[in-house]
């Protein structure tokens, strides 16, 4: 059996996608663990850090909680997101809208004040 180099091309296609899916998904392993102990070290003097619940879909990153969290809070709520570097195509279409990862502080305080507070640093 001999293949056309159009069959040729959608294997190397195939191979780029396999190896992109286990080195990125090796690479969001180490940086997600990394990440889970610089939060930590970090949140220590918050309360503990007890995972959260999962979060949905096929979203890379880690939800967590901060149990007994000190004054003034009330409740924290942690959530970091990652960039999809196990799917090259996502990963490339987050790359051209500007995205990366995210981390996410949810915080309410014992006295809360009425309505939203969002902090971010602004995008290049």
């Amino acid at each position: 059996m001999q293949l056309d180099s159009g069959q040729w091309a959608i294997i190397f296609l195939c191979a780029i996608l396999i190896l992109g899916y286990v080195g990125g998904y090796s690479y969001n392993r180490r940086k997600a663990q990394q990440i889970y102990a610089w939060l930590q070290a970090g949140l220590a003097g918050w309360g503990k850090l007890v995972p959260g619940e999962r979060l949905p879909g096929v979203i890379t990153g880690g939800r967590f909680n901060i149990l007994d969290p000190v004054e003034p809070f009330r409740h924290v709520e942690v959530l970091f997101l990652l960039s999809p570097c196990d799917n090259l195509l996502f990963w490339l279409f987050h790359r051209l809208q500007g995205r990366q990862d995210e981390l996410v502080l949810k915080m309410r305080l014992k006295n809360s004040p009425d309505g939203d507070v969002e902090v971010g640093r602004p995008r290049d």
